[in-house]
C-alpha cells in the first residue's frame, strides 16, 4: 500500500526537538520521513521512537562533501 511521507527539510525551521516534531507528524497522517540531519539526536532512539510511533525511516538527505568526505559516518548513522 502507497503512503505518504515527509522530508524533514520542510520542518527545518520549527523549533520542536525531533522526538516531539516526529510524534506530531505521525499524528497529523504521516507514515514515514526522510531525514535531513538528526536534531543533535543519536539514531538508536530516533530509531526505537519511530517502531513505537509506527513511522517508517526511508531515507536521509545527505550533503555531497559528506559523501565525499566521510561517507563511513554517513553509512553508519544511516545503518
Amino acid at each position: 500500500m502507497a503512503h505518504i511521507g515527509l522530508q524533514l527539510y520542510t520542518v527545518r525551521d520549527q523549533s520542536d526537538p525531533l522526538p516531539v516534531l516526529l510524534q506530531r507528524i505521525r499524528e497529523i497522517g504521516y507514515a514515514s520521513v526522510e531525514f535531513a540531519g538528526y536534531g543533535g539526536e543519536s539514531p538508536e532512539p530516533l530509531w526505537t521512537l519511530g517502531h513505537q510511533l509506527d513511522l517508517a525511516f526511508v531515507s536521509s538527505h545527505v550533503g555531497f562533501e559528506t559523501l565525499r568526505d566521510d561517507r563511513e559516518s554517513a553509512l553508519d548513522m544511516a545503518n
